[in-house]
């Protein structure tokens, strides 16, 4: 019998996919206060998308559009936890089980906070409609 002796740095990148979840539900921000009061109580990835554009429209009301540290951290974490949610999310089926109205206005929130403002363009219907509050731009 032949004993392996196996050392952590070895055994560092192993992963157990099976056991991957996520925090959130996969709906999208809210467009307005009614829609908010109506959503159930579960956190979902658009109450991130919410935190997200409270940061940037933060920056808007401050001396040349710098953000607090408190604030520049919180923008930080939430666009971390964005991407971690979404892609967990994505591994584990969300968008096929979620319906296509959803899957456009999560990307399209995706899109408004994170894109380069240089990809917008003029030709935008009611239901693709921005908010203001970007993270980048």
């Amino acid at each position: 019998e032949t004993t392996w002796i196996v050392r952590i740095g070895q055994v560092a990148g192993f992963e157990n996919p099976s056991l991957r979840g996520t925090i959130s539900a996969y709906l999208p921000a809210p467009k307005s206060e009614n829609d908010l009061q109506s959503m159930s109580n579960k956190l979902c990835v658009g109450h991130f998308v919410l935190i997200a554009r409270w940061c940037h429209q933060e920056s808007l009301f401050r001396e040349g559009g710098a953000l607090s540290s408190s604030t520049k951290r919180l923008a930080e974490q939430v666009s971390v936890i964005i991407g971690a949610e979404l892609s967990i999310h994505n591994e584990i089926g969300s968008r096929l089980s979620a319906s296509s109205k959803a899957n456009l206005k999560m990307d399209a929130q995706v899109f408004e906070l994170f894109a380069d403002p240089t990809e917008f363009t003029e030709e935008r219907n009611d239901e693709d409609e921005f908010l203001p509050g970007r993270l980048k731009g």
